[in-house]
């Protein structure tokens, strides 16, 4: 499926960004969990500036953000993985084609680990096994680049790796 974005409906009431309540923040990081979990703390970010209005998030509007990100995840509300955004009841994320974003998000270092993960068993099992060398251009065309740069393949190669380890892969 292709990767959907959070639109999201934003009224700040004339406050700057960083003025804002960090619940009112937190909802709107949980409404963005919602439609696009597991998503990087920067996509996140994102989001919300551009709905609040704003061209990019400068040093207070990221203080405020990580404040909303860790009350929502002291209230249980979301679960950070590394620099990951997870609804707290995924388990397993979607695999999807992100094609059709924009550049800025477009960048495998944007996807969480776990799923490439999903991509790479989905790619396995389809292909009835695989010689590795094949692997990572047919994750990354999975994920929606047309191009595999040597970090995105080491990036794959690593995530190889993680599920050799954990006997998911063999």
């Amino acid at each position: 499926p292709l990767y959907e974005i959070c639109t999201l409906d934003i009224s700040t009431f004339g406050l700057k960004l960083h003025e804002v309540r960090t619940t009112t923040i937190s909802d709107w990081l949980v409404t963005t969990l919602q439609v696009e979990s597991p998503i990087h703390i920067e996509e996140a970010t994102r989001r919300i500036t551009n709905a609040a209005g704003f061209k990019r998030a400068g040093r207070l509007i990221r203080e405020k953000i990580a404040k909303a990100v860790a009350a929502a995840k002291r209230q249980g509300r979301l679960l950070v993985k590394d620099q990951f955004l997870w609804l707290p009841e995924m388990e397993r994320p979607p695999v999807r084609d992100r094609s059709p974003l924009p550049s800025q998000s477009r960048k495998l270092e944007l996807v969480a680990p776990e799923e490439i993960g999903e991509a790479l068993l989905q790619f396995v099992d389809a292909s009835f096994g695989v010689v590795r060398d094949h692997v990572p251009p047919g994750i990354c065309r999975i994920l929606g680049f047309k191009r595999v740069s040597e970090d995105m393949r080491l990036r794959v190669d690593r995530e190889i790796d993680v599920l050799l380890q954990s006997g998911r892969l063999s």
